[in-house]
């Protein structure tokens, strides 16, 4: 017994993954991805299409702007592989079809719950914590549409143009990004602390991991390209399949940063590091 304990991870990395081996994180992020993954096209769907109802508002081609910025980012993840998924993607965001914001919505919200209790559940495992009800992730996959449509919109368009703001466009070229980053890790830290059902405090070190988070997307987004056009060359064989593969490797790789930014929030918070120091 004395061997196991010197064997024991001394190193905050090494305790953030041998939990993550406890917990089994791969295999709750494949099962997150899969509902997600069933979920992403309704949801970009439904985002587009409540663009297009805001667009006396908005500007007449803010629901085309939004479409193409979306089939831009799928064609860019996807690369040439998933040319089948993303024009699919393409027909779908950018066709006019009534009943979108209704049918359409309540599919993509029905979806979303299910991706969302997943992530719940993974996280309150993580936390060692009861998982939250299906009413917790109906209203995240609400405000989830809802914050999506309104970020694609302020991505797309020029609110500093509309406001008549001097220079605003210059502007808004070097706001976009950060307010956008901004955003999605607000997004973060409110999954992780519904999740884990973290109350008052601690705001500090959710911040730091839910920043961790968004880096690691970031940079999966990023470098996930290369690794498509590498291995596309080697499985060819995947055919018709490829896209939607590519798609659900995508969004494994998203829920898994998230899981691992959730077990170092949970390691900072038994550490204490988010405790004042107060002399004695």
């Amino acid at each position: 017994m004395a061997l196991f304990r010197r064997r024991q991870p001394r190193t905050r990395v090494g305790r953030v993954l041998a939990a993550a081996s406890r917990h089994r994180l791969p295999a709750l992020a494949a099962e997150s991805a899969f509902f997600a993954a069933l979920a992403v096209f309704p949801a970009l769907l439904t985002v587009v299409a409540i663009v297009r109802a805001a667009g006396p508002a908005l500007g007449a081609d803010a629901d085309v702007a939004a479409a193409g910025g979306m089939t831009r980012l799928l064609r860019v993840v996807l690369t040439t592989r998933g040319t089948a998924a993303a024009d699919a993607a393409e027909t779908l965001l950018t066709s006019s079809t009534p009943g979108v914001l209704t049918l359409g919505t309540a599919a993509a919200l029905l979806l979303l719950v299910r991706a969302l209790r997943s992530v719940l559940h993974a996280l309150a495992t993580i936390a060692g914590r009861p998982p939250r009800t299906w009413r917790a992730a109906a209203a995240l996959g609400v405000l989830l549409l809802l914050g999506g449509a309104t970020v694609t919109a302020a991505a797309v368009q020029d609110p500093l143009l509309v406001l008549d703001v001097p220079a605003g466009h210059v502007v808004w070229r070097f706001l976009r990004w950060p307010i956008v980053l901004l955003a999605l890790v607000g997004w973060a830290v409110l999954v992780l602390r519904v999740g884990m059902r973290i109350g008052r405090g601690a705001w500090r070190v959710t911040v730091i991991a839910a920043a961790g988070a968004v880096g690691c997307w970031v940079a999966a987004s990023a470098v996930f390209p290369l690794y498509v056009a590498v291995v596309a060359r080697l499985a060819a064989g995947l055919g018709a399949l490829g896209g939607g593969l590519i798609l659900l490797v995508w969004l494994y790789l998203l829920t898994l940063s998230l899981y691992l930014a959730a077990e170092t929030l949970r390691e900072l918070r038994d550490r204490g590091a988010d405790i004042p120091r107060t002399p004695l």
